[in-house]
C-alpha cells in the first residue's frame, strides 16, 4: 500500500456495530477476581468509516466532537511517536505515559486538567490510530449512538470495539474475501484482537475496566468472566426494563471510590465481594436450567422467582459497598410496588437501573410500572437481552438503525 492511499475496503463506506451491555451480577467485585455475568443489549453504537479529501474527519456528535486533521500534522505525530515505540510494534498493550503526553499536546489537552468525555474519545481515538495504522490515512469517521453515553451501558465499550474493528479492518490485520462478513464467519483470533485492542481504550477512559464491557460488545450474547478469563454462554430468554436515572456519573470515579474503600476496610469489603461471586456462581446454575425446554412452566416460574431473589441480594451488597444513589433507590422502591424486582447496573451513583420482566406478565402491569416510573422522572425501555455481538458491512443501507 502506497503511502496515504486509500486500502481496499474503503471503496465502499465500511459500516461497524457493536452493542451496548448490562451487567447482571458482578459489578465492582469483578475488578477484584470475582464472577460477573453481562449480557448484550439490543441497543447499539454505529461507527461509519469513508474515504476522505486529504484530511482525518472525526464526528462524535454523542460527545460534541466535530474535528479534523490534515496528514501533515499527523505525519508529525507519527515521528514524535516514534521515539517510544518500537519498529512494527501492533500489539495490543496499554498507552504510556509518554505516548498520552504526546497525544494530549497534539490534540490539545492542558497537563494537569481533568480529561472530559470529548478528550477522553478523542485520545482513545489518536491511540488506536496511531497503532493500527502504519502510516496516516485519510477518512472520515461518524458514529452515532442509540446509548446514552456516561449511563453505565457500555458506551464506551461499544465505540472501543467499533474503532478497533474498523481500523484493523482498513489496515489488513484483519482481512476477509468478503468486504460483508457476518459475525459467525469472523475468527476467534480476529475477535480476541479487536476485544484486547478495545481493552487498551477503555485503560485510557476507566483506570482499571474488568474486561467485560469490552468482551460482551465484541462477541454479544452472555458472557462470564472471572479473573480475566471469559466464558460465553448461550442464555435462555429475558426481557427487562431500562430505566434511566438522568444522573450523571463517572465510572473511573466510583472504581476508585470502592478501591479507597477495599484498601482502607478490606476485612469488611471482601467479604461483601464473595458474597457478590457467589450470586454470581448461583445465577449461572439457574440460567443453564431456564434453558431446558423440557422442565414444566412451575419450574421455569420456581427459577424465575430464585433468579428474582438475587437480583434483590445484589442490589444491597452493591449499597453497602456505596455505590447506590438515592434516585436508584427511588426506582428500586418503585419497582418493588409494581410487583417487580431491580438493581442499578454498571458502575453505579446514578446512570442506569434494571427491572426484571417475568415471563407472562401482563402487559398491563408493565405499562402501569413505566408510567409511575416516566411520572418520577425516570426514562424506561423494554429490551430483551442477548443479543448480536459485533457485525461488519460496507452497504450503510443495511445497517442504519430502524
Amino acid at each position: 500500500m502506497l503511502p496515504n492511499s486509500f486500502p481496499e475496503p474503503l471503496v465502499h463506506p465500511v459500516v461497524v456495530s457493536a452493542p451496548g451491555k448490562v451487567i447482571l451480577f458482578g459489578e465492582h467485585s469483578v475488578v477484584y477476581g470475582k464472577r460477573s455475568l453481562a449480557f448484550s443489549l439490543s441497543l447499539r453504537t454505529q461507527l461509519t468509516i469513508s474515504a476522505s479529501q486529504g484530511n482525518v474527519e472525526l464526528h462524535l456528535p454523542e460527545i460534541s466532537v466535530e474535528r479534523s486533521w490534515n496528514i501533515s500534522a499527523l505525519n508529525s505525530l507519527y515521528e514524535k511517536l516514534k521515539e517510544f515505540r518500537k519498529p512494527c510494534d501492533t500489539k495490543p498493550v496499554p498507552m504510556s505515559e509518554e505516548e498520552s503526553n504526546v497525544l494530549r499536546a497534539f490534540i490539545g489537552i492542558s497537563d494537569k486538567k481533568e480529561l472530559q468525555k470529548s478528550e477522553l474519545g478523542l485520545i482513545a481515538f489518536f491511540y488506536l490510530y496511531t497503532k493500527i495504522l502504519a502510516h496516516p490515512i485519510p477518512f472520515s469517521i461518524k458514529v452515532k449512538s442509540e446509548m446514552p453515553v456516561g449511563a453505565g451501558l457500555g458506551s464506551s465499550a461499544a465505540y472501543a470495539v467499533c474503532l478497533a474493528a474498523a481500523l484493523t479492518r482498513i489496515s489488513g490485520q484483519i482481512n476477509y474475501d468478503n468486504p460483508s462478513i457476518d459475525l459467525n464467519k469472523i475468527s476467534k483470533k480476529s475477535l480476541e484482537l479487536i476485544s484486547e485492542w478495545a481493552f487498551c481504550c477503555e485503560k485510557i477512559v476507566h483506570g482499571t475496566p474488568s474486561g467485560i464491557d469490552n468482551a460482551i460488545c465484541t462477541y454479544g450474547g452472555c458472557v462470564s468472566f472471572k479473573s480475566g478469563k471469559i466464558d460465553l454462554i448461550s442464555p435462555p430468554p429475558l426481557t427487562i426494563m431500562l430505566v434511566n436515572t438522568r444522573v450523571s456519573r463517572n465510572t473511573k470515579t466510583m472504581v476508585e471510590s470502592v478501591k479507597e474503600k477495599y484498601t482502607r476496610l478490606p476485612s469488611l469489603m471482601e467479604p461483601l465481594f464473595t458474597s457478590m461471586d457467589n450470586l454470581a456462581e448461583t445465577s449461572l446454575s439457574i440460567l443453564s436450567d431456564m434453558k431446558n425446554n423440557s422442565i414444566s412452566n412451575d419450574i421455569i416460574k420456581l427459577k424465575f422467582s430464585q433468579l428474582c431473589e438475587l437480583i434483590d441480594m445484589s442490589q444491597c451488597l452493591l449499597s453497602a459497598i456505596g455505590v447506590s444513589h438515592s434516585k436508584l433507590d427511588n426506582l428500586i422502591a418503585i419497582a418493588k410496588d409494581c410487583g417487580f424486582h431491580a438493581k442499578l447496573t454498571g458502575a453505579g451513583g446514578g446512570g442506569f437501573g434494571i427491572i426484571l420482566i417475568p415471563p407472562n406478565t401482563r402487559q398491563q402491569d408493565v405499562k402501569t410500572c413505566m408510567n409511575v416510573l416516566e411520572t418520577n422522572g425516570f426514562d424506561t425501555w423494554i429490551t430483551d437481552l442477548g443479543g448480536c455481538g459485533l457485525t461488519y458491512s460496507t452497504s450503510y443501507d443495511k445497517m442504519q438503525f430502524q
